[in-house]
């Protein structure tokens, strides 16, 4: 719906949407750690995936391996706040650069399981309670420095003392070495899902001298990354050129690379028609679907396995705040939405509507008693809240950041509101102070995107009382939203080993959303890739241990398979 908010931007990303404050991004990223086993599972595993990560609605995806050489543009949706893993706000944009310019520990796989990447691998106790990380030889940083068990423990120890990345990553209680090659990290209670963060920014391995300049290497970057910093001039471009000693031989194909900022929708496409970028991500459907059926051009959607799920797009509502402190308020506003309406108009009657942040097909789903379009129920609900109130209306203030297609949305949404007899006022804000206001509470309603994981356990500090605080506080539950029965069923998905036990406990999660209501559900993220024909790598890629990868996901994908094929 918006770009509003991202699950990827928040923490690391500083105080980030869609995200001073600007994007919320869990510092893990995305990985399932149970096996088919019930088990969270070492990793290496050996299941190896079984197809590519995408598919093309328009146009052949080239899979033949590019030639060396060249340069390729990617037009980018935003522009980041800074290149340092535990200081910057990232969104997908930043995994982008993080991707050129560092390495995580492990990545995802296609099956939904993580993999060794920068790490060799990542292996639990009986208990996971404690995780062995065993590192690659002879691996430096751009600088030269050695990609050490001092190095990756100390890029580890940045992450966990962040203020923000820190509540994502509470459970761990020291990071140790043994020897150069192995980092062990001890956690307070079992927690299977771990190694998902050493996918996201958690796992990106800075070295100690980037860490220890200022702002820890916010403009100098140093990593172990495919490509190396040429330089970057914010909301204009980023370019790195190839990393001539990157530990994956005969990687990167292309000689430089390019990230270019483009913000509007319209413009990015033009871009790409004009041949200025050779590629860019976009979750507008309208966009996305100038494309379909050109085969000058690639249309590449993300194909995530059962163990994961999409962004979805939802409104988001101040449950501390009155009116929306009452929940049959709350069901009027759900029962109100004409979801198919708006999904027609804004998502091009191409996206899906959604009623939980878990999606058929997943491990995770099941059925709620999420409430069903129903204005003339939706009525009564509001003529009862006037009749207490002095005949008067509820008044809500409804928000979301500039741009016409946002505006669209919340115009949408306030005539359905409307019509059952709330008061309703609609407004758009620039990003950054958009961010601000809902992290601190002060916003009512607002459009955001969110929850793409491919591990529950990544929205932990999204739907946990552990991460609530009142409004004007900085808060990472957003929704400000208590549940112990929420809290109880996290808990359990947190610390169990067992895979049903968790599917049950997530599934609790999703009922009981259902019931409070702090999310409105609309339609599922439609994320994908528009790419020039003739242009490879970026789905489909080898991990090192033989596995594919889980390709483009949620606006992100690897970049160091990237090429021409002709």
């Amino acid at each position: 719906m918006s770009k509003t908010y991202d699950r990827r931007g928040f923490l690391a990303r500083g105080l980030q949407g869609a995200a001073a404050l600007g994007g919320i991004g869990l510092a893990g990223g995305a990985l399932e750690a149970c096996g088919s086993s019930g088990k969270g599972p070492s990793v290496p595993v050996t299941t190896n995936a079984n197809g590519t990560a995408s598919q093309a609605l328009a146009g052949p995806i080239d899979t033949r391996t590019p030639k060396k050489g060249g340069t390729m543009t990617i037009g980018t949706w935003s522009e980041v706040n800074g290149l340092s893993p535990p200081q910057a706000r990232w969104d997908s944009t930043g995994y982008l650069y993080g991707n050129a310019l560092f390495d995580t520990l492990v990545q995802i796989g296609a099956d939904g399981l993580p993999h060794p990447y920068l790490a060799q691998s990542v292996t639990p106790n009986a208990d996971h309670t404690a995780f062995t990380i065993g590192l690659r030889p002879g691996v430096t940083f751009h600088s030269g420095a050695p990609c050490d068990a001092s190095a990756v423990a100390n890029s580890l120890e940045a992450i966990v003392h962040g203020y923000i990345t820190g509540q994502s990553v509470k459970p761990i209680t020291s990071i140790k070495t043994q020897g150069t090659d192995t980092v062990i990290v001890n956690v307070d209670e079992p927690w299977p899902a771990f190694p998902s963060y050493l996918a996201g920014q958690l796992g990106y391995i800075c070295s100690p001298k980037m860490l220890a300049s200022t702002n820890q290497g916010a403009t100098t970057p140093d990593g172990t990354g495919p490509y190396s910093l040429v330089d970057w001039v914010p909301n204009s471009h980023l370019t790195a050129a190839r990393n001539p000693n990157y530990w994956q031989k005969g990687y990167p194909y292309l000689d430089q690379i390019t990230f270019k900022p483009i913000i509007d929708n319209q413009a990015r496409e033009s871009a790409l028609k004009a041949g200025s970028v050779q590629a860019f991500h976009c979750q507008y459907p309208v966009t996305i679907k100038d494309f379909f059926g050109d085969k000058s051009y690639q249309v590449i959607l993300g194909k995530l396995p059962p163990r994961a799920e999409p962004d979805v797009d939802f409104i988001m509502l101040n449950v501390a705040k009155p009116p929306l402190d009452d929940l049959e308020v709350r069901q009027a506003l759900a029962m109100a939405i004409n979801k198919t309406d708006l999904l027609d108009t804004y998502g091009a009657k191409i996206t899906v509507p959604v009623s939980g942040p878990f999606q058929p097909g997943s491990i995770w789903y099941t059925p709620t008693s999420y409430p069903s379009y129903n204005p003339t129920a939706a009525k009564r609900l509001i003529d009862k809240y006037k009749a207490t109130h002095g005949n008067q209306p509820p008044t809500i203030n409804l928000t979301t950041i500039v741009g016409p297609a946002y505006a669209t949305v919340v115009e949408i949404v306030q005539a359905n509101w409307q019509k059952i007899g709330v008061n309703c006022q609609v407004g758009q804000v620039e990003f950054a102070q958009f961010l601000t206001n809902t992290v601190i509470g002060d916003y009512q309603a607002a459009t955001f995107e969110q929850f793409g994981a491919t591990d529950p356990d990544q929205n932990y500090i999204w739907w946990s009382t552990d991460t609530y605080a009142p409004p004007g506080q900085v808060s990472l539950n957003i929704a400000r939203n208590r549940d112990p029965v929420i809290q109880t069923a996290l808990n359990k998905g947190r610390t169990s080993t067992v895979l049903s036990d968790r599917i049950a406990a997530y599934q609790d999660v999703a009922r009981r959303l259902a019931d409070d209501l702090p999310y409105l559900w609309t339609g599922k993220t439609f994320w994908a890739l528009l790419a020039k024909e003739g242009t490879a790598g970026y789905t489909g890629q080898k991990l090192p241990d033989g596995a594919t990868s889980i390709g483009f996901a949620n606006g992100a994908f690897l970049v160091h398979q990237l090429g021409y094929t002709s």
